[in-house]
């Protein structure tokens, strides 16, 4: 049996909205983070010490820039954002 079956039957919908659970889970990952604060050892591993005053804006923002920017490229590239996804990552 090819894997690309056995991924749809064992976890339907991870071919068509894999990215959009990946993608929501690491908002619930980053959500619990920043509501433990600067004493959980996974902010303390995200923040950078160079970031001092402003440790969370340093964690959020990327993510947030990084979502709207998905959001925009299937708006405004339709079926031609699978190239662009390949291409950059």
């Amino acid at each position: 049996m090819p894997i690309e079956r056995l991924d749809t039957r064992v976890f339907p919908g991870l071919a068509r909205y894999g990215q959009r659970y990946f993608a929501v889970s690491l908002g619930f990952v980053l959500g619990s983070v920043m509501l433990q604060g600067p004493g959980s050892l996974l902010y303390q591993t995200l923040a950078r010490p160079a970031d001092s005053p402003h440790e969370t804006f340093y964690i959020v923002f990327p993510y947030v820039i990084i979502a709207l920017g998905g959001l925009a490229s299937n708006v405004f590239f339709g079926k031609f954002v699978l190239i662009g996804y390949i291409t950059t990552g």
